[in-house]
This record gives C-alpha cells, structure tokens and sequence, in this order.
C-alpha cells in the first residue's frame, strides 16, 4: 500500500519533486502538492529527486516549500529581533522572507522596534506560524533545565539589546560596567548585573572594547 504523503508546516521534510513549471518545482505527489520558488530550486532538479525543505505560508495564506534556513522550528525557542510593531502585534525576522507575526496578545511585555525577545514558534487556532513570548512551555527538560534555558534565552536577548543600544550613541558608551546601577537602568533597562553579564558575553565574542571610563563596539 502506498504511503500517504503529508505536509508538516513549521518543520524540515524531505520531499520529491513532482513536476517542474515556470515558477518553481512542485513538491509532492499527485494528490497534493507545495510549490518551491523557482530561484530557489537546485540547478539541475529532476522530477523524482528527493530535497530537503522548510515549509510554511506565505503572505497569502498558502503553504510554501524553501530551502532557506528559519531561525527557529515549530516547538523551539529562539532570540529574534522586531522588525516593525502594528497595533495587532509585531512581527519579526526569523531569516525568512515573510516575516513572523507575534500577537498582541502573546507579548509579555512592551516591545521596542530593532530589540531583541526570546520566543517560541507554535501553529495558531488558524492553522498560521506564529510566535509567542511565553516560551517556557516549549522547553525541554526539568524545571531546572528549563530555567538554565529562559536565562540563557534572556542573556542572549540582553546582549543583543546591549549592542544595537550602544551602537544608537555612536559606537562608544561614556562609562563601563562599573557604572551606577540608576545610569544603566536609565540607558538599558537593565539591572547592573544583568548588564554586566550581557557586555561579558559581548565581550568573549570580540564583540566591544572594555576600557577604564569607556565600552566601545568593536
């Protein structure tokens, strides 16, 4: 009996190509079929070969194949950064051409247009990928695995944060980490330690300069 093919939004499958036509290679079989780009179809793609594919939906609600990389997969947590806010929700770039919607009502906290916000990726009561800020129920592991996760979550998050924020004052910022905590809660929203903790990451990644009465991006 022949195996009944199914398309899985939000995850990696590999699939075969149907037929190929002038806007891409349809994936699949004759029973139902997801289009793959044509500029984002191997050169030389046969009907029959086997290629491993991301599938989602595109701005007009249909499933779409890509071969492109997300960010994240349905059911994992990742650190993206907003790329614009509506009065719905934002939406973010997760390394795809349609940017992923995060509702207003999944944020847990106010949002800032190029930060950074650790969140998970989930289908929707209408069958769309979306993202959620409450990420916690999609981490693996015990509660204390899934602690050492939302810190590290957040202490990547923080760090991104950090960077675009010193690079909105120029590049250099007039004081290092042993700043009062009042001026760093001012500037970043941070606590010291938090803070401290985000410029140290930056820090072993090359990232910045640490000097006596100054941080400057490198």
């Amino acid at each position: 009996m022949k195996e009944i093919l199914t398309f899985e939004l939000g995850k990696w499958q590999e699939l075969p190509v149907y037929s190929n036509g002038t806007i891409g290679a349809y994936l699949g079989d004759a029973g139902q079929r997801v289009l793959l780009p044509a500029r984002q179809v191997p050169k030389g793609t046969k009907p029959g070969a086997v290629l491993a594919v991301f599938l989602y939906k595109d701005s007009q609600d249909r499933m779409i194949a890509t071969v492109h990389e997300p960010k994240l997969t349905l059911g994992e947590a990742a650190v993206l950064q907003v790329r614009q806010i509506t009065p719905i929700g934002a939406f973010l770039d997760w390394g795809l051409e349609k940017d992923l919607f995060l509702p207003f009502r999944q944020q847990t906290g106010k949002l800032e247009e190029g930060m950074f916000y650790p969140v998970a990726l989930y289908i929707d009561k209408s069958g769309r990928l979306a993202a959620t800020m409450w990420v916690e129920a999609y981490l693996r592991g015990d509660a204390d695995e899934k602690k050492k996760q939302l810190s590290l979550l957040k202490l990547q998050a923080d760090a991104e944060n950090v960077y675009i924020r010193i690079s909105r004052m120029g590049g250099t910022l007039p004081y290092n980490d042993r700043a009062q905590p009042e001026q760093i809660e001012k500037d970043f929203g941070l606590s010291k330690n938090a803070f401290k903790r985000a410029v140290g990451v930056l820090y072993k990644a090359r990232r910045l300069v640490i000097a006596e009465n100054s941080i400057t991006l490198v």
